[in-house]
């Protein structure tokens, strides 16, 4: 469609309408403490700050030349808030609270208990065996009990209503308890520019302490297809790009998995890869994620 131009006319529902182009049009797309922030569509400059009290006063005035929208509360913050890391930022047009450091700390102090835990391929086992002495002998029956001893740990930690389930309050206030809780699915705080919930920072959590925990992305995809799906019979959760898991938490889980490679790109191949195929494996890896017990 070609644009319109100065006196251009059409028919809409019988009415016939001109266009009149306009010399500029002012948009406001943002504020600060002491200024309105406008972009003109109509031209290509640098969007224009005018004082609050000019454009009140233009509004006030006989042509009405502005429009001036309320503004949105700007958050508070306690100083136990802040000494734990929350801020508040002007974000697209708005403030919201940033819980950037409090997660990086959450996540970076979770990556050291994991590393205590972290699944060995069986090389990486058969290295970590000689070094503790050059006389012992690997064993298939040892390696997997202590993969599997790395299953139960983590799932131990993520799974429903665990010390890392931070979208459940109890769990979040317990994690962040300087950090106030939105809501499960509220999108209402940033996270390094992301508007996320706690649901997103619970799976970005899944994702980067799996990893960390030594688990391939595709193993971790089917472990929360498997728990969305409540069974290990469903093909979902063997059918890739989302394994049975809701699209949101997928890619939640992917970012924090992508987050821990690009934060520690020299940390340890992964130890398992992909999804178990040895049926008494399988079997009591899914035992593990369907019955976490108490």
């Amino acid at each position: 469609m070609a644009p319109p131009y100065q006196g251009k006319t059409w028919t809409y529902n019988g009415k016939s309408i001109t266009w009149i182009a306009p010399l500029h049009c002012l948009l406001l797309v943002g504020y600060d403490d002491n200024n309105y922030i406008f972009n003109d569509p109509l031209r290509t400059q640098a969007p224009t700050y005018y004082s609050k009290e000019s454009v009140e006063l233009a509004y006030n005035g006989i042509s009405k030349q502005a429009m001036v929208i309320k503004e949105k509360a700007k958050p508070t913050i306690t100083q136990q808030e802040y000494d734990a890391g929350v801020r508040v930022v002007f974000h697209q047009g708005e403030y919201y609270l940033d819980y950037t450091i409090p997660l990086d700390n959450l996540f970076h102090n979770a990556k050291a208990q994991c590393e205590d835990h972290r699944c060995m391929s069986w090389e990486q086992y058969c290295e970590w065996l000689q070094e503790i002495s050059s006389l012992l002998t690997p064993s298939v029956s040892q390696h997997t009990g202590m993969q599997l001893g790395s299953f139960s740990w983590f799932y131990g930690q993520v799974n429903h209503n665990k010390a890392w389930d931070i979208k459940r309050e109890a769990r979040w206030k317990e994690a962040l308890p300087n950090v106030a809780y939105l809501g499960a699915t509220n999108k209402g705080f940033l996270y390094k520019g992301k508007k996320i919930s706690a649901e997103d920072a619970g799976n970005i959590m899944f994702g980067y302490t799996g990893r960390a925990t030594g688990f391939s992305d595709v193993t971790l995809y089917w472990g929360g297809g498997v728990a969305a799906q409540g069974s290990l019979n469903n093909s979902e959760v063997n059918t890739p790009p989302y394994y049975g898991d809701d699209v949101n938490d997928h890619e939640m889980i992917q970012y924090g998995y992508e987050l821990f490679q690009s934060e520690y790109p020299n940390y340890p191949e992964v130890g398992f890869e992909g999804i178990p195929v040895e049926k008494g494996l399988l079997a009591a890896i899914g035992d593990i994620i369907l019955n976490p017990g108490t």
